[in-house]
């Protein structure tokens, strides 16, 4: 007689509950199991509160903490720091370490396996999605920003229909195919495919209207002359031109905006609104010319938001090249002789793009709109997608945590650039930090001192008229300092020399008088520099004894034209011995002598 196989478990957690309450209540254990089909020992464990875990092992941590870790990783990856399977073990096991309790890993990270549990008894919350970086400018955007955005925009845009609101944008399509899975025999450690491709672009300029419909295409080549050949054969109305960048500038950006989209507005009643990114080269005079005379309104999209802002961008330059790197790929094989994109070939290239597009033009586009908030106007679409709205109630999540993740997202704040000098270094020779700071310290600057003391063609580098007055060629004279010095002076004892040599300056420089309302040239002794400085004796003042002048210098004006005029808070109280000479100033305006 053959042995009857194991029954295994055929009843719903629902059926099992009710049979556990009758039991509770009414009938016995062996009733239930003639009505339910269960097990009489099931029943009676379930009632006795016996074995109520799963089955298999069981959970390292609490359903709570589970819960906090899925509200982590959701606000870490909303604010730009999503964690990957290798953060998120660190990340438990910091956590355990802090609370004694990595005992429940065996001291170590968490494996692989508990991270693809993880997730698994997650999955209606998390999933593993392959990132695309973004400069942090993109991610400063601030609700308050995007807001005043779409103030504007709702009255720019008020009363137009669908067909009158269009949206252009810049896009190149590449020279290179990317990467794709192939088949190879197992253990292969570099796997390769032969597949000419550059660092070439193309530049198309896109337009599309909210309704759906799409403007002819305009291609800019990197090339100095423009062949007919490289024109023949491509999408109709298509337009091409050449820049010596491959990029769009003022004039190419004119041409494009008169041969599209003037024509495109002619067509149209009532305003009509273009849509794009605030780039210096997409407007000037001309510009704002045609769109007074064809009722054309240009709003800008906020700088470095064109990722959640730019319909063209948000839904179909996506698809449109994931289609470009199949024709280019089927390209490359069939033409393994060219290095790069033949031009000749192009047009060709681009009409089979966009013939291989028109399927899903129209609907990507006005999902483009409406993602972005424009058509049906609603900023709420683009509002959610910033993790500062509304975090109170998105986040349940420590404070602190949420403060941090906010300062990765935050603009850092500007910080002052440390002095950088260039090393002279011979070829072959190496440089401890040691030497590297004694050099950034200053200390070689005595030789560089050495060597203007030496050369006599640096002396007048050293004196700096700080007025732009210009003086009578008279007046350009100054003292030389470096006739008092020796030319073999120790380079330790020349600050010492020089202030003796000014004192002797100053005893016998000669008294003069001057008087008020005189123009005077005044100098400084400053960092082993005469400064000079040119002005008018306000008051004199007798002091003990001692006289001492009251000067207004001159300030220099450079806008609209180069000139000086007398300062009402630019004075300084000097002694005879800081003011050099009396000075005539020459006005060119007036044609006479001031002072």
């Amino acid at each position: 007689m053959l042995a009857r196989s194991r029954n295994y478990k055929n009843y719903t957690p629902e059926k099992l509950e009710l049979a556990v309450d009758l039991v509770k209540k009414k009938i016995n254990s062996s009733e239930a199991e003639r009505r339910f089909l269960i097990p009489r020992r099931t029943i009676e464990n379930k009632v006795k509160g016996l074995h109520l875990k799963l089955p298999g092992g069981q959970l390292r941590l609490l359903d709570s903490e589970e819960k906090d870790i899925v509200d982590v990783l959701i606000a870490a990856a909303d604010f730009g720091s999503p964690l990957s399977r290798l953060d998120l073990r660190i990340l438990i096991f910091e956590y355990l370490n802090k609370n004694c309790r990595s005992y429940l890993f065996s001291n170590k990270i968490p494996g692989k396996w508990w991270v693809r549990n993880f997730l698994s008894r997650n999955k209606d919350a998390l999933t593993e999605r392959a990132v695309q970086n973004i400069k942090k400018v993109r991610a400063e955007k601030t609700v308050g920003e995007i807001e005043n955005y779409f103030n504007n925009l709702e009255r720019t845009v008020l009363d137009v229909p669908p067909r009158n609101i269009l949206n252009y944008d810049e896009t190149n399509l590449s020279d290179n195919p990317g990467s794709t899975k192939c088949i190879f025999k197992r253990k292969v450690k570099y796997p390769e495919r032969i597949l000419n491709h550059s660092k070439g672009n193309i530049s198309i300029m896109f337009a599309a209207c909210a309704d759906g419909s799409v403007l002819p295409t305009y291609t800019v080549y990197k090339s100095e002359n423009l062949w007919s050949s490289w024109c023949i054969g491509g999408p109709p109305e298509a337009r091409f031109n050449r820049t010596k960048s491959g990029w769009f500038d003022a004039l190419v950006f004119e041409d494009w905006f008169k041969t599209v989209i003037i024509p495109w507005a002619t067509k149209l009643d009532g305003p009509k609104v273009v849509i794009g990114d605030n780039l210096s080269s997409h407007l000037n005079v001309n510009i704002l010319r045609l769109c007074e005379q064809h009722d054309i309104r240009f709003a800008f999209l906020p700088p470095n938001s064109t990722h959640v802002t730019q319909p063209l961008d948000v839904a179909y330059f996506g698809p449109l090249k994931k289609i470009w790197r199949r024709i280019l790929t089927y390209y490359k094989i069939k033409n393994p002789s060219e290095t790069q994109i033949n031009k000749i070939h192009f047009p060709i290239l681009l009409k089979e793009l966009l013939v291989k597009t028109e399927m899903f033009d129209k609907d990507k586009i006005k999902s483009g709109f409406k993602a972005t908030g424009i058509v049906p106007f609603n900023p709420q679409k683009v509002l959610k997608k910033l993790p500062d709205y509304e975090e109170e109630t998105k986040y349940k999540i420590d404070a602190a945590l949420l403060d941090f993740l906010k300062k990765t997202k935050a603009p850092d704040p500007l910080k002052r650039k440390v002095a950088n000098k260039k090393l002279k270094v011979e070829p072959g020779c190496s440089i401890s930090c040691q030497d590297a700071e004694i050099i950034m310290n200053g200390k070689t600057r005595q030789k560089t001192l050495n060597k203007k003391l030496n050369n006599p063609k640096n002396d007048e580098k050293r004196v700096t008229i700080l007025s732009d007055v210009r003086l009578l060629p008279e007046n350009q004279a100054y003292f030389d300092l470096n006739q008092y010095l020796n030319q073999n002076e120790d380079i330790d004892n020349i600050h010492e020399k020089k202030q003796d040599v000014i004192s002797e300056i100053n005893e016998n420089k000669k008294e003069t008088i001057f008087y008020e309302k005189q123009s005077v040239l005044v100098r400084y002794y400053n960092r082993n520099n005469w400064k000079y400085y040119v002005g008018f004796i306000e008051k004199i003042d007798v002091q003990q004894m001692e006289t001492y002048y009251w000067i207004n210098y001159l300030r220099t004006v450079k806008k609209p034209n180069l000139r000086s005029i007398v300062s009402k808070r630019d004075y300084d109280v000097v002694p005879p011995s800081f003011i050099v000479k009396a000075v005539k100033l020459y006005s060119e305006k007036k044609t006479r002598i001031l002072g």
